[in-house]
């Protein structure tokens, strides 16, 4: 009985850590910056870095890499808080945005590959 629980910790280990490796570490870096704000005006007008841009409603601007995008797939991350704004089957790449707290919960999806910050063009 022992060694059975011993393997059921170590498979929640794993998948927590899987889970972590689908956000990236600059996307985990700012929800932990937005967590760690005390004032909700605070945490929606302010841009963490030039690379995040967050809406009023306090939402992160995403990319979410599938590994196969269908209507079932789109119609699960609407159910979990996820505003699509546009999606490309080739790439089986999206984005859209996302409330800081359900970003982990949306990693967790098994047909999602990973969760990254948009890469913005940047003027000279």
């Amino acid at each position: 009985m022992v060694l059975m629980f011993s393997c059921t910790g170590a498979n929640n280990s794993t998948k927590d850590k899987e889970t972590q490796r689908k956000i990236s570490s600059s996307l985990h870096s700012v929800i932990e910056e937005l967590q760690s704000k005390t004032e909700k005006k605070e945490r929606v007008l302010t841009f963490i870095d030039k690379s995040t841009r967050i809406n009023e409603r306090g939402e992160i601007q995403i990319y979410i890499q599938l590994y196969e995008i269908d209507e079932s797939k789109l119609e699960d991350l609407k159910k979990q808080g996820v505003s699509i704004d546009i999606y490309d089957n080739q790439q089986k790449l999206l984005e859209g945005w996302a409330a800081p707290h359900q970003i982990e919960i949306i990693s967790k999806l098994p047909f999602v590959k990973s969760i990254d910050l948009p890469a913005y063009g940047v003027s000279n």
